[in-house]
């Protein structure tokens, strides 16, 4: 998920185990602990293959995060040592805030290698947007109004546990975590749902098909789906209100011939993996471009890698790889947005 949304689920979870002993400080240490897998960002990478595909990696370990959180949590407690809050406490909020940012992650359809290193299958469930307002307002409005909330003056080094104002605002911080908590579960509901409409919609249509994956847009409304068989894939999208309207499909060549001339290159290899098949290849000035057929929507997609170069039929890999700059096309993105209320409106090319 996007930082905004880690830093405020951090944030809560702060507040909600240690708020009545640092009070708004909690706040502030849940949201930089939630954002340090991410910083895995900033680790160089030679190659763009690489630098895509090894993000989430160790760094949202759940195996890593758990032996992280001892050390974190030694560290803060003897910072606020005049807080009174017990290593134990400290413990539970570190791990708990580091644990909860791959579990997140999870659930959109990027990939989190949240078993490494015993096993680094990236899990990509795809049934939340890595931005959706739906999630991340109801922490983010409670989590503001901490913040900046006016407070009488006490010793800083009291502890509000019993004090009655916080035990209301720790109530409203759970609640905000129990609404977006039972947001995301309804998100896995919704994309079983459109799964089995998709597939229905598929077979009516004779369309055959090896795999498939749907993915929402920001609020679960609107879905995107792709198909794939063995030298095309089909893209359909499907809304909630549509009811039972057949899913309209456009089909696309993958590129096969190019896919299998790059069999034994390590980065396609590698790309395949990544995103379970779901990818294709094209040719433009000379250049063997993959894409990730799951991020962004056709001739929009967001991970395009230039992995070889075209000389007729002949290609010849490329070291490093490169990632072709992402331009989205505001009409289209437009359509989409319309298309969620709209049947009617034609997002097809």
């Amino acid at each position: 998920m996007d930082t905004v949304t880690q830093a405020v689920l951090g944030a809560s979870i702060a507040y909600v185990t240690v708020g009545g002993k640092l009070g708004r400080r909690s706040l502030l240490v849940g949201a930089a602990l939630a954002t340090l897998p991410d910083l895995d960002v900033l680790v160089p990478h030679a190659d763009a293959v690489d630098t895509f595909t090894l993000h989430r990696s160790w760094s949202h370990s759940l195996f890593v995060l758990t032996l992280a959180s001892p050390l974190l949590a030694l560290l803060l407690t003897r910072l606020f040592s005049s807080s009174e809050i017990t290593f134990k406490q400290m413990c539970l909020m570190v791990w708990l805030v580091l644990f909860t940012h791959p579990l997140l992650d999870s659930f959109t359809i990027y990939g989190t290698q949240i078993g490494w290193p015993l096993n680094n299958y990236p899990v990509g469930l795809g049934t939340i947007f890595i931005i959706d307002p739906l999630y991340t307002l109801p922490m983010l409005v409670v989590c503001v109004a901490l913040l900046f909330k006016r407070t009488r003056a006490s010793d800083p080094r009291a502890s509000l546990i019993n004090n009655k104002p916080f035990r209301f605002h720790r109530k409203t911080a759970l609640f905000a975590l129990l609404a977006s908590t039972l947001y995301l579960l309804l998100t896995l509901v919704l994309h079983q749902h459109v799964t089995r409409v998709a597939k229905t919609s598929l077979a009516d249509q004779n369309i055959n098909f090896d795999r498939v994956f749907v993915a929402p847009a920001p609020g679960s409304l609107l879905w995107r789906i792709v198909a794939m068989d063995e030298s095309h894939y089909h893209e359909g999208f499907y809304s909630l209100l549509d009811g039972d309207r057949p899913v309209p499909f456009q089909q696309f060549a993958s590129g096969q011939q190019w896919l299998t001339a790059l069999e034994q290159n390590p980065q396609s290899q590698r790309l395949r993996w990544f995103s379970k098949g779901f990818i294709a290849a094209a040719v433009e000035n000379e250049e063997v471009i993959l894409s990730d057929l799951r991020m962004g929507v056709e001739a929009q997609y967001v991970f395009r890698f230039v992995v070889a170069k075209s000389e007729g039929e002949a290609i010849t890999p490329v070291y490093p790889t490169r990632l072709l700059r992402f331009q989205p096309n505001l009409d289209r993105v437009s359509k989409l947005i319309r298309r969620a209320t709209n049947p009617d409106i034609d997002v097809r090319l």
